[in-house]
């Protein structure tokens, strides 16, 4: 999984903003810290701790 996430450029506790959940694919849409647009697998995604910040 880390490999996928790393070739996806998300790397480990950096923080990313969900953007959109596609609701027929299950895949996310997600902003990376350096301001690229990413789509998250669903099965990626069920693998991530997730940390909620206001």
């Amino acid at each position: 999984m880390l490999e996928l996430l790393t070739s996806l450029g998300i790397h480990l506790h950096e923080t990313v903003a969900l953007m959109e959940a596609e609701a027929h694919s299950g895949a996310f849409l997600v902003k990376a810290e350096e301001g690229q647009r990413l789509e998250l697998p669903a099965a990626a995604a069920d693998a991530i701790l997730v940390e909620v910040s206001a």
